[in-house]
């Protein structure tokens, strides 16, 4: 693949849609709470700061309860891909079920906003064949869901799966020359095969491991992929009781400080502009 193709995505969703807050208080309303609004606003006006065309995968009940952010996104040049329309993990969700999902997602943002979906990303990485066959089906192009790493107990990790982006065959660590789909695996270090670019592990692991293990990326492999969720932003997320230290550790001032440190960085390592994922899938169609 050409070098230094770095990708910058935002999974879409709330402080509150993760199993582990939920299951605090299953009667709860926090929706008032949300400050999703303000904090795609910021990240919006940062990533135009820097020239980066990023990949928004949308929680398809935050796009009808914010339209504008839609609006926002496409008048800056973003792609609109698909998270889910909850955030559940796809070991508790048929195949049918998923297939009745999708299209209802692709009727929303066709019919509201006038766009077709190429992208998908499921909640908690958790993408299996049958969800993939799915999306082949719909007609979508690719797939970020992937995390090419030791397996961890209870999330995710396909270790034999490609490193950088492949047109994926009919399991998650296959490729197939005949394939018109593509994974855009998420990053891991290429010796210890761990996670770490984006997320939880940005927070967590500090703003030196990400840095190091985007620099390895980008040296070896020419493909690196952050990812973020708006709430990571938040100024105000509310600390519950019970609720994992790890899920609010540094959110806020601190990530905005590193995310605008890291994006200042790429501007000066990748090579120009940043674009969506479709826009990869497009310039490299066979």
């Amino acid at each position: 693949m050409k070098k230094n193709n770095f990708f910058f995505t935002v999974d879409v969703e709330e402080w509150f849609a993760s199993t582990k807050i939920l299951s605090l208080d299953k009667n709860a309303v926090y929706e008032n709470s949300s400050d999703t609004v303000e904090t795609m606003t910021w990240l919006i006006h940062l990533l135009n700061k820097y020239n980066i065309r990023g990949t928004f995968f949308f929680i398809t009940t935050i796009a009808k309860r914010h339209p504008e952010l839609v609006h926002m996104l496409l008048e800056k040049g973003h792609e609109i891909a698909l998270h889910g329309m909850t955030h559940e993990h796809l070991n508790h969700v048929t195949s049918d079920a998923f297939a009745s999902m999708v299209r209802q997602a692709q009727q929303l943002f066709q019919q509201r906003f006038g766009i077709t979906l190429y992208g998908y990303r499921a909640p908690y990485f958790s993408i299996n064949e049958q969800a993939l066959r799915v999306l082949k089906t719909a007609h979508f192009l690719y797939d970020s869901s992937v995390v090419p790493s030791l397996r961890i107990p209870g999330w995710y990790g396909v270790p034999r799966a490609p490193r950088v982006p492949y047109k994926i065959g009919n399991t998650l660590e296959s490729e197939s020359a005949q394939s018109t789909f593509t994974e855009f695996p998420l990053s891991v270090h290429p010796t210890f095969r761990l996670p770490g670019l984006g997320g939880y592990y940005f927070r967590n692991l500090g703003f030196f491991w990400t840095r190091h293990l985007l620099n390895i990326c980008m040296e070896q492999l020419g493909y690196a992929i952050f990812y973020l969720h708006p709430w990571e932003l938040s100024l105000t997320i509310p600390k519950l009781r019970g609720m994992p230290f790890y899920m609010h550790r540094k959110t806020g001032a601190w990530t905005r400080e590193a995310l605008e440190s890291l994006l200042k960085m790429m501007k000066h390592s990748s090579n120009g502009e940043t674009i969506p994922l479709s826009a990869y899938c497009k310039s490299h169609a066979q």
